[in-house]
């Protein structure tokens, strides 16, 4: 029962620990949240996946480079705010685009008119 329990409290303790990493880091080499964690690469790897399974934490393990690329969950609010802002920024480009087409469209018709 005490193994169990003091299993659980460094399970615990590390997904924490995660957790503040994933606060503080965008990228972090596998073998730095190694040292942070005081774990084996794997053994992070294994929380870090456990957590983003358990959607806890946003991260993508690069595993060729070594890196883990860290974000934090956006809530819907936060997603739709993200959206608009890209579409506005779209819609922003589409009229630039008009603009210069129909200018060049008004400089062309004023050159075969001559």
């Amino acid at each position: 029962m005490a193994e169990k329990t003091w299993s659980d409290l460094k399970d615990r303790v590390i997904e924490h620990n995660v957790r503040v990493i994933a606060k503080f880091y965008t990228r972090i080499t596998m073998k730095r949240l190694s040292e942070l964690l005081d774990l084996s690469e794997s053994e992070a790897e294994s929380y870090v996946s456990r957590l983003v399974v358990s959607k806890d934490i946003t991260a993508r393990i690069d595993r060729p480079a070594g890196c883990v690329t860290l974000g934090t969950r956006s809530g819907p609010a936060q997603t739709i705010d993200r959206w608009a802002d890209d579409v506005s920024s779209l819609v922003l480009l589409v009229e630039d685009a008009t603009h210069l087409i129909r200018s060049e469209y008004a400089s062309f018709s004023h050159q075969e008119s001559k």
